[in-house]
């Protein structure tokens, strides 16, 4: 008989404080430890504590199998234009996206707790203008790069402008089988 095993790797990336615009670097490229080699993403949160949680966006989680370079920027600003060049990002080898969001009109208002936002896994199709939209989550496998159980993850604002009150405060959950 064979049995899956489940876990939750919890990253916490620095970011920067303040407000982010769509387009702009929400964290550099963090190293995730997977239970093995090859893992698949059941679900994912974002907890953000002391602030942070505003309608109407969308964050896209990038992942990577290597980190040549860690930067998602030229400049390797956070809260900065996406601007890495082609041959990084190839290099980087990107694998795939997952996308969180908290949006009252799509009923993803969640941020129901005073001191913390609950940040909610959604599709790459998910329109955060459209209530009857609910744009659940396709599959998604992460696999380390020869025989490693390491992949990296790095975020992108993709809608809205949320503003962010501290540079250590979020906490990203992603639940996966293996």
């Amino acid at each position: 008989i064979l049995t899956m095993g489940y876990e939750i790797i919890t990253i916490t990336p620095t970011i920067a404080d303040g407000a982010h615009a769509a387009g702009k670097v929400f964290f550099h490229l963090n190293e995730v430890k997977m239970p093995a080699r090859a893992c698949e993403i059941m679900n994912m949160f974002m907890e953000v504590n002391n602030g942070g949680g505003e309608d109407s966006t969308k964050i896209g989680i990038l992942f990577f199998q290597k980190n040549v370079q860690p930067y998602l920027n030229k400049a390797g600003s956070l809260n900065a234009t996406a601007d890495i060049d082609n041959d990084d990002f190839v290099n980087n080898k990107y694998i795939g996206t997952r996308y969180l969001m908290l949006d009252a009109t799509a009923s993803l208002d969640l941020n129901v707790i005073d001191t913390t936002a609950l940040y909610y896994q959604c599709g790459s199709n998910t329109n955060t203008s459209n209530p009857d939209d609910s744009g659940s989550a396709e599959r998604m496998i992460l696999k380390g790069d020869a025989g490693s159980n390491t992949v990296y993850a790095a975020g992108i604002v993709h809608k809205g402008v949320p503003d962010f009150d501290g540079s250590t405060n979020i906490k990203i959950h992603i639940h996966v089988e293996y």
